[in-house]
C-alpha cells in the first residue's frame, strides 16, 4: 500500500494526487465512491473497479458457463 500526503481546502475538497487518479483511471467527471470506514480512514474507488470488484463477488455464486 502507498501513502500520498493531500491537502483538505477550505470548501472541503481534497485533491487527489495526479499518481493515484492515474493509477485509478479517473479524471475530472469521473465518478467515485468514497467509503468511510469503521476507524475513520477513508477508501477512494473508482465507479469501474468497485463494479469489477462486485461482479467477482458474484461469480463465485454462479456455476461456470452461465451467466
Amino acid at each position: 500500500m502507498e501513502t500520498y500526503s493531500a491537502r483538505l481546502e477550505r470548501s472541503g475538497r481534497i485533491l487527489i494526487p495526479a499518481a493515484v487518479r492515474r493509477r485509478l483511471g479517473i479524471s475530472e467527471g469521473s465518478q467515485v465512491l468514497v467509503k468511510v470506514e469503521e476507524s475513520g480512514a477513508l477508501q477512494v474507488t473508482s465507479r469501474s473497479q468497485a463494479l469489477v470488484k462486485a461482479r467477482q463477488e458474484i461469480r463465485k455464486y454462479i456455476p461456470a458457463g452461465r451467466d
